[in-house]
């Protein structure tokens, strides 16, 4: 799923991964509750996002739970948005 406005893109991940410091790094780990997505997705949606820099919502990452991708060796590195409370 995902939301786009002015331009920008964000998606929102369920349960594409699990364990963010495991499989952003490496995206083919996968723990038995993976039953309803494969590596090769995982790393198909990973790169794609990565390429087109665009923002995820992911449900099992910690606070703020959203960001965006880069490359980062054979995977990928988590960056997550800047945010000032109060604002």
């Amino acid at each position: 799923m995902w939301v786009e406005s002015q331009g920008q893109k964000m998606v929102i991940w369920g349960d594409l991964m699990h364990v963010a410091a495991l499989q952003f790094p490496q995206p083919s780990a996968t723990i038995q509750s993976d039953w309803n997505i494969s590596a090769r997705q995982r790393q198909t949606i990973f790169a794609d996002a990565a390429k087109n820099g665009y923002y995820a919502a992911a449900a099992h990452v910690a606070f703020p739970g959203i960001g965006k991708l880069r490359v980062e060796g054979d995977g990928y590195a988590w960056v997550p948005v800047s945010y000032i409370l109060g604002k």
